[in-house]
């Protein structure tokens, strides 16, 4: 069996390829067991797709607030050593599969007593963030592999010093509702043109860059509305919702800007967007949204982090430009919404329904676990 652990109840990129390994292993017979924390519907989600959910109270491993925090974040990761090695003693576990750094800590203890290999997905790259410097010594002597999801992240893992024999590629997969041509919603059908920008909200997404640069558009293209799908990734981030509005208010664009919080039907509402566009200034490493897009056939435009030039083919199946650019972003997205966005969309989703086939994410995470398996 193998034990999928989360250190974050809410559903961003790494949560949902959380989910898919999770369903693989469960589909293949091996059967899977997800362990994250009660607050965000992480575990709903998951019961609603047949898995197996244990709520625990895994430490996201660093506290709200002033440094006076740090002492009960400590010993909450404490506590979540303890209650991940009892979750996967009582469920039998055969391997341990963690989704982020300090996930990987906490199911360190499981991992030593039980003698269970404990596996790293790693969903960043460089520069490498404050967890991989502080815990690389430890994940380099405690994990049997690190799964990554682009080259990107391969290349930060390396600079850990992990020899390649521990080291996979494992491509994110597009879901199986983004292949099936879901029809856009109602609510697109007025006037556009529609940009959207997927994700949690938080200030690493660019989403003032991204406002800026459709202010700088809205002279030419009134109907333009800006589509912000996505729920705070913690609710201490509320602050920056408010200086989104603010922002959008003092350039003139707030009539225009409409937040949907978490949505279900994100394939129905993608499908409808003239472009979608990821703005992050930092730590991504194969965003799936673009992933998502592209197989919808949907224009993207794409800032040049991490990963993101493993899935856009820049002037071919979309526009690749520098981050903290907003000019760029505006330059870009006129190009895709009044010439070029229709050609690269068809490309678009040619490629990633090919390159990044459920099947194909399924096939090569199994023969991860095989090779533990046998090794």
């Amino acid at each position: 069996m193998v034990l999928t652990v989360c250190r974050v109840g809410f559903v961003g990129g790494a949560e949902r390829v959380a989910l898919a390994a999770a369903e693989a292993a469960a589909a293949d017979g091996r059967g899977a067991v997800l362990a994250c924390p009660a607050d965000g519907p992480l575990a709903t989600q998951a019961q609603a797709r047949g898995l197996r959910v244990r709520t625990a109270g895994i430490s996201r491993g660093r506290p709200d607030g002033s440094l006076a925090g740090w002492p009960a974040a400590l010993a909450a990761i404490r506590r979540s050593r303890y209650e991940l090695a009892e979750i996967a003693r009582e469920e039998g576990a055969g391997l341990i599969h963690a989704h982020h750094p300090i996930g990987a800590f906490q199911a360190g203890k499981a991992s030593a007593e039980l003698g269970l290999p404990l596996v790293l997905h790693v969903h960043e790259t460089l520069p490498m963030p404050p967890q991989y410097r502080l815990f690389g010594p430890w994940l380099r002597r405690r994990c049997a592999l690190f799964i990554c999801v682009s080259q990107a992240g391969q290349a930060m893992v390396r600079r850990l010093g992990v020899e390649e024999g521990r080291i996979a590629l494992v491509y994110n997969a597009v879901e199986e509702r983004y292949l099936k041509d879901p029809v856009r919603a109602a609510e697109l059908d007025a006037p556009g043109p529609h940009i959207g920008i997927f994700g949690v909200l938080e200030a690493r997404k660019g989403h003032p860059d991204l406002i800026r640069a459709c202010a700088a558009l809205r002279a030419e293209m009134p109907g333009l509305k800006l589509w912000i799908v996505g729920a705070l990734s913690y609710q201490s981030n509320h602050r920056y919702v408010s200086e989104l509005k603010d922002l959008a208010q003092r350039l003139g664009l707030a009539d225009a800007l409409r937040f949907t919080g978490e949505r279900a039907d994100v394939p129905e509402l993608m499908a409808g967007m003239d472009a979608v566009v990821l703005a992050s200034c930092r730590h991504e490493s194969l965003p799936t949204v673009l992933i998502e897009a592209s197989a919808l056939g949907r224009p993207v435009v794409a800032t040049d982090v991490g990963g993101v030039v493993e899935i856009v083919d820049d002037n071919q199946t979309g526009l690749v430009v520098r981050s903290g650019r907003p000019e760029l972003l505006a330059t870009a997205l006129r190009r895709v919404l009044t010439g070029d966005g229709p050609a690269f969309g068809a490309a678009a989703k040619v490629r990633a329904r090919k390159r990044f086939s459920p099947d194909r994410f399924r096939e090569e995470l199994l023969r991860c676990y095989d090779n533990l398996e046998r090794s």
